[in-house]
């Protein structure tokens, strides 16, 4: 402004001056450009400002402590600045910078219980992502190479998408796509215990895929135990709750069937015990020590011994055998055999004899088996012999037993020269002897 200064002494002598006082113009801040921060989230942005008035000179104080006119990196939101000049005046102003919108997104992946994928051996995985903001349209790169904003049919794996705006503004998606193991086929069984039963088991204890499971066999049953199964292939099908398949063949064994072969020696005589039998035993599971040999007829003991696979039945009578084989799994084989002698019957019969007191062939003596035991009695003591002459008339009968031998005599004379016919019974139930000898002299 103007200013007028009067001065005046002692003497009331005056004098006046007039002087002008000038004063800069006002501080002022003109922003001149505002950089639009294009990738949100980014401190992408600045300003360019221009100071004036003053006395020049200018510093400038931002409030993120920049000190230049034009300062970078700067974040979104309002920022202010204060320049001072030479003066030390100081001027403050502020202004804000804007974002582009974020890059948002909703994302879908395949679900199958606690996995993306169903099965262990299945692609069925996908993932669907749908974003929005950004600046303009935008562009989806999948570490598959596919540019859609979905991708189908995977495998378990990690999977990585890039949503980029027209100014490559971008987010990183990652997602990690599971299965569940492979079913294993984990089981017990136990084998047929005799051939030709159905008394096979099989246990089933699976694991891998996703429990429950639900199980189909070949036969019908919908267990993880088949029971009644007989020996050969049994096909199951397990399913987990994914619904996922696992196909497994399993084989039940069997023993070979019991079989038996039997050796024979015969007794000399159907009354003797000189006899044998050798039974050989095969098939079936070895351990044959119950098996039993019975004689059913005539009833009584039987002795005999097991070795091994090998049954001895020593000291034989004539009879019928009933043999009972049993293994270690208690399977049994019977059968009935019927020994028989070696002869049909054990007399030795003489065809001929001369009673004429010579100390040789005086009597008609019939003897027993290959020692000619005389003393029939001990062997058949119901015997009767009946002699009988050409004319029918019986000339000799005698007691049980034959205890003494024809001699040839009727009523105590010699019989003639002739051919007489016998009848020789043993015992009843067996067919008389009949044959004819001759008394000679």
């Amino acid at each position: 402004g103007t200013f007028t200064v009067h001065v005046t002494d002692l003497n009331n002598c005056t004098n006046q001056r007039t002087f002008v006082l000038n004063q800069p113009t006002p501080l002022k801040i003109s922003f001149d450009s505002i950089h639009y921060i294009k990738c949100s989230g980014s401190n992408s942005g600045g300003i360019d400002i221009t100071a004036s008035g003053g006395l020049g000179g200018y510093t400038y104080l931002w409030d993120n402590g920049h000190t230049t006119p034009n300062p970078r990196n700067m974040g979104p939101g309002y920022h202010s600045v204060t320049i001072t000049d030479l003066n030390g005046c100081q001027f403050t102003d502020s202004t804000s910078i804007g974002e582009a919108p974020p890059i948002t997104y909703v994302s879908r992946i395949s679900r199958f219980g606690d996995y993306q994928i169903s099965c262990a051996d299945s692609a069925n995985g996908y993932i669907v992502v749908k974003a929005a903001g950004g600046t303009g349209s935008l562009r989806y790169q999948w570490n598959t190479q596919s540019t859609s904003d979905s991708i189908y049919h995977l495998d378990a794996g990690r999977y990585s998408v890039i949503i980029m705006d027209e100014y490559d503004c971008s987010d990183t998606l990652t997602f990690d796509l599971v299965k569940p193991p492979p079913i294993f086929t984990n089981f017990t069984s136990d084998s047929v215990t005799c051939y030709g039963l159905r008394n096979g088991m099989i246990q089933l204890r699976p694991s891998g895929g996703v429990p429950p499971y639900r199980y189909l066999w070949s036969d019908g049953q919908t267990f993880a135990n088949a029971l009644g199964l007989p020996a050969g292939v049994h096909h199951v099908t397990i399913t987990d709750a994914n619904n996922c398949p696992k196909d497994t063949s399993i084989e039940i064994f069997q023993p070979l069937p019991l079989r038996m072969s039997i050796t024979q020696l015969l007794p000399w005589c159907p009354e003797t015990n000189d006899g044998a039998l050798y039974i050989r035993v095969a098939g079936g599971v070895p351990g044959y020590n119950q098996s039993t040999v019975t004689l059913l007829s005539p009833n009584q003991p039987v002795t005999y011994e097991i070795d091994h696979n090998l049954i001895s039945v020593t000291n034989a009578d004539v009879g019928t055998y009933a043999i009972h084989i049993v293994d270690h799994n208690q399977c049994s084989l019977d059968t009935i055999f019927r020994l028989r002698g070696f002869r049909g019957l054990c007399l030795n019969i003489p065809n001929v004899f001369t009673p004429n007191n010579d100390g040789t062939n005086d009597v008609w003596e019939i003897t027993f088996g290959r020692e000619q035991i005389a003393n029939l009695a001990s062997v058949y003591p119901e015997l009767v012999i009946e002699v009988y002459n050409r004319w029918g008339q019986l000339v000799y009968k005698s007691e049980k037993g034959y205890p003494i031998p024809w001699d040839g005599k009727v009523n105590g004379q010699k019989v003639a020269v002739d051919s007489y016919y016998y009848v020789i019974s043993v015992h009843e139930g067996l067919n008389p002897i009949t044959g004819t000898v001759t008394v000679v002299y």
